[in-house]
C-alpha cells in the first residue's frame, strides 16, 4: 500500500506463475544504500517518503508488463518477463540508478541535496527455472554490488 507496488507474497505468486509459463526472464533485486541512516537521522516518515520515491523511479524505468514489488524493508524486486537480453537489463538498472541519483529526498529544501543510492543485482533464467534458486542468484549479484563499493549494478555469473 505504501509504495503502490506488490508486496512480497503477491510478487512471489505472480513471479512463480510467470516463470512457469515463460521460458526466459531476468530477476532484479534492489537494496537502498544507507536507508537505515535515513530512518535514524530523519525518522520513519522520511524513510517512507524515500520508499515511495524509489517505487516511482522503478515504475518510470521498467515496462508496465514487468512485475514489480517491494520485497521488504528497503528491498525491491523486479521480474523482467520474457526477455533474455542482459544488456537491456543492465541498461534499465543503470537508468534506474541515474533516476535515483537525480531524485532529491528533500526537494523543498535547497540546502539539502541528498539523493537516493542503491545497489542492484540481477540474474537471468532461460528454460525451466525455480524462483528460489533464481532469487539466490540475483541476491548473490546484489551482495557483490554491495561488497564492491555499493551504488552499482552487478549481474550474476556462474
Amino acid at each position: 500500500e505504501l509504495t503502490g507496488l506488490l508486496n512480497k507474497a503477491a510478487f512471489t505468486r505472480q513471479a512463480k506463475k510467470s516463470i512457469n509459463s515463460a521460458r526466459e526472464g531476468i530477476l532484479i533485486i534492489l537494496d537502498c544504500d544507507g536507508f537505515k541512516q535515513v530512518n535514524d537521522t530523519y525518522g520513519h516518515f522520511v524513510g517512507d517518503h524515500v520508499l515511495k520515491l524509489v517505487s516511482v523511479c522503478i515504475r518510470q524505468t521498467f515496462r508496465s508488463s514487468d512485475i514489480m514489488g517491494r520485497f521488504g524493508g528497503d528491498e525491491f524486486i523486479i521480474l523482467m518477463d520474457r526477455t533474455s537480453l542482459t544488456d537491456i537489463a543492465m541498461l534499465r538498472c543503470n537508468q534506474l540508478l541515474k533516476r535515483l541519483h537525480e531524485t532529491k529526498i528533500f526537494p523543498e529544501n535547497s540546502t539539502d541535496n541528498q539523493t537516493i543510492h542503491a545497489s542492484i543485482g540481477f540474474a537471468l533464467y532461460e528454460g525451466e527455472a525455480d524462483f528460489d534458486a533464481l532469487f539466490q542468484k540475483a541476491d548473490k549479484a546484489l551482495y557483490e554490488a554491495k561488497n564492491t563499493g555499493k551504488d552499482k549494478v552487478c549481474q550474476f555469473h556462474l
